[in-house]
């Protein structure tokens, strides 16, 4: 009996014990996308969620400390008065006084510059500028040597958003700051949106970093070290590190405008629609995707609007734009599809007969045709007729004022379906449009905020031209 009940007061005693989990502080400060620390409430956003997650597998109770600024923070870990921090680039005087964990890939750098500033994209670039960095931010070790050999002056100052208001105010040249701080404090501050833009250049550094969770050496729960580095592996090995970031990322991609009008079937886009809908949207939002950036829309534009914007550095991306030497100079032009802007159209009485009875042509002032159009129609002695837009081409050609339109097959076609007076009289005249087809082009501004883009986009672009995704004509067959 007596037997008995030792043991079962071993076993309670046990459990007791066991449940007696240390309480171990995070000491942390509010920020968004990765821990938002509200007014009211507690710290909420991946990297909590990742820390509840470690301290349930470590077994100890995570607190929070208040809302604390990051170098208090550093002080509180010196001291021994707090406990944890999370994001933490290396250095030999933090390791002196924190066991350094590290957890994931850091952020790289970036150099930020004025928006009126021309882009940087190679070091040399940076000879003759001044240049600030943020005092007490540790940077890749790599940094301060290519600095020293590219750099005239280099200004510590003592925030981020100080360094930024200095270069928008054109006190510095450029900025070099943590990526996912920085973009967000341009992103949601209305004096720098719009202002001040992320460089082209990437550091040329030779090895990759990470950010650390950092245990205070003077915490009276230091004896948790190997615990906690042994399930950090485990998460990374299960792939919850990853998974807990991916949103993160998703978060910090840049947003970037198409600017658009209502064109069925590729874009429907009426009025009252919140988003457009249609095949090309659907492209678009692939694009997206797996570029790296948040798709977002203008609301109905029509075309040549939109174009004029773009050049404006007013919208990012137009799609369907037709290579030009002029446009060469404001835009960067990656190709995606044909675009048939010398379809012929005739009356539907006429279509037997084919280019042989046409003898006046319609052209539409503001669309770009080939250079040597004219000339081909002058030697077979067609007369032409320049008009305004296509309704009144249209209408031209449905009061036999001229035999035929020639122009862009898409916009044609969409005007003559969407009136019925020409629905049953106009049609497409039958001859191989795709031997006078030029490229279709997503452009965007050279001058613009998501330039250095460019590149990514118009990779995964021929990726989606290769996989056959970026077709909008119909096939013959279709026809």
């Amino acid at each position: 009996m007596m037997r008995t009940l030792v043991l079962s007061l071993y076993l309670l005693l046990s459990c007791c014990i066991k449940a007696e989990q240390p309480n171990v502080q995070w000491c942390l400060d509010n920020y968004p996308n990765r821990h938002n620390y509200p007014e009211q409430g507690e710290p909420y956003g991946p990297t909590v969620d990742f820390m509840q997650e470690l301290a349930k597998r470590a077994e100890f109770n995570l607190t929070f400390s208040p809302n604390t600024p990051f170098a208090r923070c550093l002080k509180l870990m010196q001291e021994g008065k707090t406990d944890l921090m999370t994001s933490l680039n290396y250095s030999d005087e933090r390791n002196s006084f924190m066991h350094l964990i590290p957890y994931d890939h850091a952020r790289a750098e970036r150099l930020y510059i004025h928006h009126q500033h021309k882009d940087i994209i190679d070091m040399a670039e940076l000879s003759n500028m001044t240049v600030g960095i943020i005092r007490g931010y540790i940077y890749n070790a790599e940094l301060p040597n290519l600095l020293i050999n590219h750099s005239k002056n280099v200004v510590e100052v003592d925030t981020e958003e100080s360094a930024m208001a200095m270069l928008l105010y054109q006190r510095l040249d450029a900025v070099i700051a943590p990526m996912l701080t920085a973009g967000n404090l341009i992103n949601n501050h209305p004096r720098f949106k719009d202002k001040l833009k992320a460089a082209s250049l990437t550091f040329p550094f030779n090895k990759n970093t990470h950010v650390n969770i950092a245990l205070s050496r003077n915490s009276p729960h230091a004896r948790l070290l190997e615990r906690i580095q042994h399930e950090i592996l485990q998460m990374e090995q299960q792939g919850l590190i990853k998974h807990y970031y991916k949103n993160v990322r998703q978060m910090n991609q840049p947003v970037l405008q198409w600017c658009l009008d209502h064109l069925p079937p590729r874009h429907i886009y009426q009025p009252g629609m919140t988003e457009p809908t249609g095949p090309m949207v659907t492209m678009m939002r692939e694009l997206a995707k797996h570029s790296g950036f948040e798709l977002s829309f203008s609301v109905p534009t029509p075309a040549k609007r939109c174009l004029q914007q773009l050049i404006e550095g007013k919208t990012d991306i137009v799609t369907g734009v037709v290579d030009t030497s002029e446009r060469q100079q404001h835009l960067l032009m990656a190709p995606f599809d044909i675009a048939r802007t010398e379809s012929w159209f005739v009356r539907k009485s006429q279509q037997p007969k084919g280019e042989s009875a046409i003898h006046t042509v319609a052209l539409l002032k503001d669309k770009p045709y080939r250079s040597t159009l004219t000339a081909e129609l002058a030697q077979k002695n067609i007369r032409l007729l320049f008009v305004n837009n296509a309704e009144h081409a249209l209408t031209s050609l449905f009061l036999e004022e001229v035999d035929a339109i020639i122009g862009p097959e898409h916009v044609i076609s969409h005007a003559i379906a969407s009136q019925p007076r020409f629905k049953n009289s106009l049609v497409l005249l039958n001859t191989p449009a795709d031997t006078r087809a030029q490229s279709a082009n997503l452009a965007m501004s050279r001058t613009g905020t998501h330039a250095l883009l460019f590149d990514t986009i118009s990779s995964e672009l021929t990726r989606m031209m290769a996989d056959g995704k970026t077709r909008f004509y119909p096939t013959p067959a279709q026809q």
